[in-house]
């Protein structure tokens, strides 16, 4: 699904980033480069597998991490 959303939209994949917080979010977290487990997820070893780590959901984890990535200040 990513593939074919990125090839539609003509996107780079170094331009996508996705976010998970849970083992069934693993293979989207695994196949693009840019990816962000949330604080909150679990299991922790998820952790190991992004390439960033943010804030709790209830923490305003997506926008802090797209702070941190440099798509906007606050």
């Amino acid at each position: 699904g990513i593939a074919y959303i990125l090839e539609h939209m003509n996107i780079p994949m170094e331009n996508a980033y996705v976010f998970g917080d849970s083992n069934n979010d693993l293979p989207m977290l695994s196949y693009v480069p840019n990816s962000v487990a949330m604080g909150n997820a679990s299991p922790a070893s998820l952790f190991d597998q992004v390439s960033f780590v943010t804030k709790r959901a209830s923490e305003d984890g997506i926008a802090y991490a797209l702070e941190q990535l440099g798509f906007f200040e606050s």
